[in-house]
C-alpha cells in the first residue's frame, strides 16, 4: 500500500493542479511541477509492483509507446506526462500534454522528435518517436494527473504506466581482409593458390547492438573450424570478427567463401564473399595400351592422358630397353577449369622389349618435389616357337616294360597355348596307343609307361602357337630289351575229385615262344618251387636248348610241373614267372586248381544258453571244414527224427513250447558227399525248456461272500519248471499247516506237450466259515480282509503272488442324509443335498422328488445340487435311494418354499340372485394370511375374511388382496351390477364355458393321441406306489419282465416328472381366526399330509431319464414327458367346467 506522507503529498499535488489550471500559471510554474512529479513518483516503486511493458524498436524508425487513460474508475484528468528514467536516478520528462487546452510539448532527449494521438473512444494516448537512435534505450513511465479525488479514487489512479523500450542498431560494416590485413571487394576473385596451401582470410563486422554474429559458409555448409573475436563498448554496441583456416584442395577451386553476420536488428542477414582460384596438380594419369596382338617386326603406338591439371601437364617416357622417342606426339586442351595433355608414342616391336612407362607433372607438383603421376605396361611381343638345338642326340636303353620320359624343350610368346607334336621315326606319335602318355598341357613331356619293341625308334619334336610353328628337331633315340610274358595253363581244366587220385599238369609258356633260363611257381602267392636251367644250355643266336645226352640239365624243363595223386590240400590258385636275358617277366594270371571234397567235422551252438517257454531260442550248426564246394545245406535231427523242410545251417524257433525238449543233431553236406557220422560228435545238443513261476490259474482282485454263506474255496495253479512250491497267507501271515479252520491240499502234475504245460504245482484251499473264531459268523467289519497264494521262486526267475481282497457282501445299512429339513424363500439356492449309505458290494443312489401336485421326479447320484433358484412347485418330499444287489434302503428329507400369496377373486350369486358373495381364493405358504377388503379403493372395516357378502343395493367395484410372512399379493378387482343382470350374465357365461370345455376336451385327446404315438415308451412302464415306512415310494413296473432297471448315470442335471394320473385342480384355503371362516373349504391332502396344489407352475421342458424299481434293480427304463403351460391351464379349464 501507498505509504501516509505519498498520499498526503498526492492530495496536496492534485490541490495546486486545480489551482493552476484555473488561474493559467506560467511555464516557469510547469518547470517547477516537473521537478515535483521527479520525486513524487519514482519509477522503481511501480517495478517492483509490476512488470513494465517491454518494446524493441530499431534505430532510424519510429516507435510508439502508450498510455492508457483510467476515466470510469479516477474521473477525468488534467494532464499526461512522459519520464524517462536513466541509471543513477535520473529521471527526465521528455513529453508533456494538457488535456484541457489541447497542447502538447516534446522536451529534452525527445525535443522535436515526438507527437501524439489522443482517442477518445477507447481513453488511451499513443506517443510516437521518431527516428529512434541508440540512445533512447531506457524506462519511460506514463504519468496522469485526474482531477478530483472521490470515493472510487485508489492507488491505481496514482500508479505510473511503466515501458521498458530496447532499442537496436543495425551493422554498419560487413569486410572480408586477407592473412596481411589487406581488404578485398565483394565478389573478388583470389589467387592463385597452389593446391595443398593454407588460406586464411578474416571476416569483421561491426557499428550496431547487438554486437552481430559473424559465420563462415562453403556454399551452404557452415564452416565450423574457425576463431571468433568480439569487442563491446559501454552501449551495448562493439565489432565482431572471425578467420577460417582453409587447406586448399582441388574442390575449393572456384569456390565461392560467403561471410555472413546476423544479429536481432536485421530481417536478413548481411553477406559478403570471395572467390578462390587455384593451381592443381595432375588429377589422373592414364595409359591406352595398344589393341591387338603385337606381332614381332610390326608397330606399336601407345598413348598416355594426363587429367585435371592447371597449369597444363608435361608427360615423359621410360623404358627397359630404351626406345627411341623420336615419333612423338602431344596435345593440350581445356575441359571445365582444368587442361588435359594428350601424348601419343609410336615405335617398332622387338621382342626384347618388357616394360614401358609414361609420367606426368606441372609446376605444382615441381613445386612441392611430389611423386609424378605413373602408369606402366608390359610390352608384349609375340613370335613363334623356336626349339632348343642339341649337341648331339640323346641315346636310351631301357628294360621291356619300364617307363621313360622325353622333354622337348621350346621358346615361344605365347607360351599359353603351345602344343608339341612329337614323332616316332619321322611320323606323329598316336596317342591312342597302347603306353604313349602326355605329363604337361603342353605336350612337352613325352611318357613311355611300358617301353616295348613297338617304342623303339628316333624321337623328334616340334612346337606351334597362334603366331607359327617351330621346325622338327629330333631329341633322342630308344632301344628296349623285352623281359618274358608267360601265360599257365591246368590239365585237365575241370575240378577234380580226390577220390579219384588224379594227377594235374601246370604248364607255364612264353607268349613268343622262347625258352627260359628258370621258373618260379606260386601257390596262392607263395613260392612253391624254383626250377633253373643253365645258361650255357641255349645257342646264343636262336635260343635253342642244346639236347646231349650227357647233359641232363639241359633235359630239364622248368617251365613244366606235374601234381600226383590230388588231394584238398592242393586245392588253390597256381602261378609262374619266366626268366630271360632281360630278366624276370611278369607274374602270369593264376589259375584255380579245385579239388572237391565233402564236408569234415560240425559244432553245435544253441542262443540262448537256457531256453525259457514261450521266448525265442535258435540252434546254429557250424561244419569244422565245409568241403569244396562248401556244404550249403544241413540234414537236422530231432530225438532221431529228422526234420522235415530244414535244411539251413540256422534253424529258430520263434516259442519254445513243451514238445521244443530233446536231443537235435545235425549233418552238414555238399555235392560230394554227407558229412561221416564219427566227425560229428560235437554236432548234438539237449534241450531243456524252463519256465520261471507264471500262474495258470490265480485269484480274483476281489472274492466276494454273502454274509450268510459257509464254505470258500480259493484255488491257485503255478507252472514252473525247475520246481516251485505254493504257501498260502490270510491277512499277510502264512496259514500253518495246522491250522483249524484252513485246509490246504498241493497236486504236482508232469509236463505235458499236448497242452503246451511244464511241471506244473496246484494248491487248493478250503475254509468252513463255521468254523471261523469266536462265533461262526461272518461279520464285515471284522472279517472282511485278503488272501494270497505265493510262489517259491526257481533258478529262472523269482517267484508269483496273486492276492484277493475279501468281502462280505451286506445290503445298504445306516443310511444319512444332510441336511435335513429346509425352510427358504423363493427364488434362492437350497443347500446340496448329499446321501451316503454302508453296502458292500458299494450302493448305487438315486433321489426321488414327491411334490404337492403329486408328480414324482429322478436323478442318480449321491449328491442332488439346485442350479437354479428354487420355484414354489418345487417343494415337496426328496427320497434317496441306496440300492446294490444284496438289497435297498431310503430315506426322505423335507424342502418347503416360502412365497407371497396369489389371489384370485370369485363371485358367488345365490337366492335367485339376491344374495351377492365375494369369495377371495389364495394360493400361498405359509398359509396363515391376512384378508383386506377394498370398496370404491377404500379399505372396508373388519373385512378380514377370505369371502365378504355384498350389503344390498352396494353396487361397485370391489377388491381383495391377501398378505402372508413372505408378502402380499397384486390387489384383485371385480365390478358388482344389478343382481338380476348379473344372474342372466353368469348363465351366459355357464353356456360359454360349456362350449369352450367341449373344445378343451377334444383337443386334449388329439393332444394325447399323439404323445402315445410319439412317446409310447411311457405307456409300457406305469407308475405304481408302495408305502415304506410310513413314506410313499414311486415305482416304475415294467410291463416285459425281461428287462431291468439301474439308477441313471451321474450325468442327469435335471429332474424329469413323471404323472402317474390327473389331479384336479384344487385351491388351499388358509384358515383364520375368524367366526366367518367356518364356510372355507379345506384343501384336499395326500397320505402323507401334504396338500396338493394345483396351481404348480408347469414348465416346457422335454427329457428322458432312467429310474430305479427298487424291486428289479438291473430293469432299465426311459420315459419322456412334454410339459406346457398351455397343457395346464386347458387341464385347470376341464376341472373347473
Amino acid at each position: 500500500m501507498t505509504s501516509l506522507p505519498n498520499l498526503l503529498l498526492s492530495s496536496c499535488s492534485l490541490a495546486l493542479a486545480c489551482l493552476l489550471l484555473l488561474l493559467n500559471l506560467s511555464p516557469a510554474t510547469n518547470a517547477a511541477n516537473n521537478a515535483y512529479s521527479e520525486h513524487r513518483h519514482p519509477v522503481i516503486q511501480q517495478l517492483q509492483r509490476s512488470p513494465p511493458l517491454n518494446i524493441t524498436a530499431v534505430t532510424g524508425i519510429s516507435v510508439d509507446l502508450r498510455c492508457k487513460v483510467k476515466l470510469h474508475e479516477c474521473g477525468n484528468f488534467y494532464s499526461i506526462e512522459w519520464y524517462r528514467h536513466l541509471p543513477g536516478n535520473v529521471n527526465e520528462r521528455v513529453y508533456v500534454y494538457r488535456h484541457h487546452s489541447g497542447n502538447a510539448k516534446s522536451e529534452g532527449s525527445w525535443e522535436n522528435r515526438a507527437r501524439h494521438v489522443y482517442n477518445a473512444k477507447r481513453h488511451a494516448m499513443r506517443v510516437s518517436l521518431y527516428p529512434t537512435q541508440l540512445q533512447d534505450e531506457a524506462f519511460y513511465s506514463c504519468e496522469i494527473t485526474y482531477e478530483v479525488d472521490g470515493p472510487w479514487f485508489n492507488d491505481t489512479c496514482l500508479t505510473p504506466q511503466v515501458t521498458r523500450l530496447k532499442v537496436l542498431g543495425k551493422p554498419k560494416f560487413l569486410a572480408i581482409a586477407l592473412e596481411n590485413g589487406t581488404n578485398v571487394d565483394e565478389h573478388t576473385v583470389i589467387g592463385p593458390y597452389n593446391e595443398g596451401s593454407l588460406l586464411v582470410l578474416r571476416c569483421s563486422a561491426g557499428g550496431g547492438r547487438p554486437i552481430p554474429e559473424v559465420t563462415w559458409w562453403n556454399g551452404t555448409q557452415e564452416i565450423s573450424n574457425s576463431w571468433h573475436w568480439r569487442v563491446e563498448h559501454e552501449n551495448g554496441t562493439g565489432n565482431a570478427k572471425s578467420e577460417i583456416n582453409v587447406m586448399l584442395n582441388r574442390f575449393n577451386q572456384g569456390r565461392r567463401l560467403v561471410c555472413s553476420a546476423n544479429s536481432s536488428a536485421l530481417d536478413q542477414a548481411m553477406r559478403t564473399s570471395v572467390v578462390v582460384d587455384m593451381n592443381l596438380a595432375p588429377e589422373t594419369l592414364t595409359m591406352v595400351p595398344p589393341t591387338g596382338p603385337i606381332v614381332e617386326g610390326g608397330r606399336v603406338t601407345v598413348t598416355c592422358i594426363a587429367r585435371g591439371a592447371k597449369p597444363a601437364a608435361y608427360i615423359y617416357w621410360n623404358s627397359e630397353p630404351e626406345l627411341d622417342l623420336n615419333d612423338m606426339h602431344e596435345e593440350i586442351s581445356q575441359t571445365g577449369q582444368t587442361f588435359e595433355t594428350l601424348n601419343r608414342l609410336s615405335f617398332p616391336a622387338e621382342r626384347k622389349l618388357t616394360s614401358l612407362s609414361c609420367f606426368a607433372s606441372n609446376s605444382v607438383l615441381d613445386d612441392k618435389k611430389g611423386l609424378h603421376l605413373k602408369q606402366d605396361t608390359t610390352i608384349n611381343v609375340k613370335f613363334a616357337p623356336e626349339i632348343e638345338s642339341r649337341s648331339s642326340v640323346n641315346l636310351l636303353e631301357s628294360v621291356h616294360g619300364e617307363e621313360i620320359s622325353l622333354v622337348c624343350r621350346y621358346h615361344a610368346n605365347p607360351m599359353l597355348g603351345t602344343k608339341v607334336t612329337w614323332f616316332l621315326n619321322g611320323e606323329p606319335i598316336d596317342y591312342e596307343l597302347r603306353g604313349f602318355a602326355h605329363e604337361s598341357e603342353d605336350n612337352s613331356v613325352l611318357k613311355i609307361t611300358e617301353v616295348d619293341k613297338s617304342a623303339q625308334g628316333s624321337y623328334s619334336c616340334s612346337a606351334r602357337n597362334e603366331i607359327g610353328h617351330s621346325k622338327r628337331v629330333e631329341q633322342a633315340t630308344v632301344l628296349v630289351e623285352e623281359k618274358p610274358q608267360v601265360v599257365l595253363t591246368v590239365e585237365p581244366d575241370h575240378p577234380v575229385s580226390e577220390l579219384l587220385n588224379a594227377n594235374v599238369t601246370l604248364k607255364c609258356q612264353s607268349e613268343r615262344g622262347e625258352q627260359f633260363l628258370a621258373v618260379k611257381w606260386y601257390l596262392d602267392g607263395e613260392l612253391l618251387k624254383h626250377v633253373e636251367r643253365p645258361l650255357e644250355c641255349f645257342v646264343n643266336e636262336t635260343n635253342e636248348v642244346i639236347e646231349t645226352a650227357d647233359n641232363t640239365k639241359c633235359q630239364m624243363d622248368p617251365s613244366k610241373i606235374i601234381l600226383v595223386n590230388v588231394r584238398r590240400t592242393f586245392h588253390g590258385n597256381y602261378s609262374c614267372r619266366g626268366r630271360n636275358r632281360a630278366g624276370w617277366g611278369g607274374m602270369s594270371s593264376a589259375r584255380q586248381l579245385q579239388v572237391m571234397y565233402p564236408p569234415t567235422g560240425a559244432r553245435m551252438t544253441q542262443k540262448p544258453s537256457i531256453v525259457i517257454k514261450g521266448r525265442p531260442f535258435q540252434l546254429s550248426c557250424v561244419p569244422v571244414d565245409p568241403g569244396f564246394p562248401s556244404a550249403d545245406r544241413v540234414k537236422w535231427y530231432h530225438n532221431g527224427q529228422e526234420i522235415k523242410g530244414q535244411e539251413g545251417f540256422l534253424i529258430g524257433i520263434k516259442e519254445a513250447k513243451a514238445h521244443s525238449a530233446g536231443n537235435y543233431t545235425c549233418k552238414p553236406f555238399n555235392q560230394v558227399g554227407i558229412a561221416a557220422e564219427v566227425d560229428i560228435k560235437e554236432a548234438s545238443a539237449n534241450i531243456e525248456v524252463h519256465i520261471a513261476p507264471k500262474f495258470l490259474r490265480n485269484l480274483k482282485p476281489i472274492t466276494g461272500a454273502p454274509i450268510d454263506k459257509r464254505y470258500l474255496r480259493l484255488v491257485c495253479e503255478v507252472e514252473c519248471d525247475p520246481h516251485c512250491s505254493i504257501v498260502w497267507f490270510h491277512n499277510n501271515k502264512p496259514i500253518p499247516d495246522n491250522a483249524t479252520h484252513f485246509q490246504v491240499r498241493f497236486h504236482t502234475h508232469a509236463p505235458n506237450p499236448s497242452t503246451n504245460t511244464l511241471l506244473k504245482v496246484e494248491s487248493i484251499l478250503e475254509t468252513d466259515f463255521r468254523k471261523w473264531p469266536p462265533d461262526g459268523i461272518l461279520r464285515p467289519a471284522r472279517d472282511n480282509g485278503n488272501f494270497s497264494c505265493r510262489s517259491s521262486p526257481n533258478e529262472v526267475g523269482a517267484g508269483v503272488a496273486s492276492h484277493t481282497q475279501f468281502r462280505v457282501h451286506f445290503p445298504p445299512r445306516n443310511i444319512t442324509l444332510t441336511p435335513r429339513n429346509q425352510i427358504i424363500s423363493e427364488g434362492t439356492h437350497p443347500s446340496t443335498l448329499q446321501c451316503q449309505s454302508d453296502a458292500f458290494p458299494p450302493a448305487k443312489f438315486f433321489w426321488t422328488f414327491r411334490g404337492d401336485s403329486g408328480d414324482v421326479r429322478t436323478r442318480a447320484g449321491p449328491i442332488l445340487d439346485f442350479r437354479h433358484p428354487i420355484t414354489r412347485d418345487q417343494a415337496g418330499y426328496y427320497t434317496c435311494v441306496a440300492v446294490n444287489d444284496m438289497g435297498k434302503l431310503n430315506d426322505t428329507v423335507k424342502i418347503d418354499v416360502i412365497y407371497r400369496p396369489t389371489c384370485r377373486l370369485r363371485k358367488d350369486i345365490t337366492d335367485n340372485g339376491q344374495l351377492i358373495t365375494l369369495k377371495c381364493m389364495v394360493q400361498s405358504y405359509p398359509s396363515n394370511v391376512t384378508y383386506y377388503w377394498y370398496y370404491e379403493d377404500v379399505p372396508i372395516p373388519h373385512a378380514n375374511a377370505d369371502h365378504y357378502t355384498v350389503p344390498n343395493g352396494a353396487l361397485g367395484s370391489y377388491a381383495c388382496s391377501a398378505q402372508n410372512m413372505a408378502g402380499m399379493c397384486e390387489r384383485i378387482g371385480i365390478k358388482v351390477g344389478d343382481p338380476a343382470a348379473l344372474l342372466v350374465a353368469e348363465s351366459d357365461y355357464t353356456i360359454v364355458a360349456f362350449g369352450v370345455g367341449v373344445v378343451v376336451v377334444l383337443f386334449i385327446v388329439i393332444l394325447v393321441g399323439i404323445l402315445v404315438c410319439r412317446h409310447h415308451s411311457v405307456g409300457k412302464y406305469p407308475l405304481q406306489r408302495s408305502r415304506t415306512n410310513g413314506e410313499v415310494n414311486h415305482q416304475i413296473v415294467p410291463n416285459d419282465s425281461k428287462g431291468g432297471v439301474e439308477p441313471p448315470g451321474n450325468g442327469v442335471s435335471m429332474f424329469t416328472t413323471t404323472k402317474t394320473h390327473l389331479v384336479p385342480n384344487h385351491v388351499t384355503f388358509a384358515t383364520v381366526n375368524s367366526p366367518s371362516s367356518s364356510g372355507s373349504r379345506r384343501g384336499s391332502r395326500l397320505s402323507n399330509g401334504h396338500s396338493v396344489n394345483g396351481n404348480s407352475n408347469i414348465g416346457t421342458l422335454t427329457k428322458t431319464r432312467k429310474l430305479i424299481d427298487p424291486k428289479s434293480p438291473t430293469i432299465e427304463v426311459q420315459f419322456d414327458e412334454i410339459q406346457s403351460e398351455s397343457a395346464a391351464g386347458l387341464l385347470n379349464g376341464l376341472s373347473r367346467t
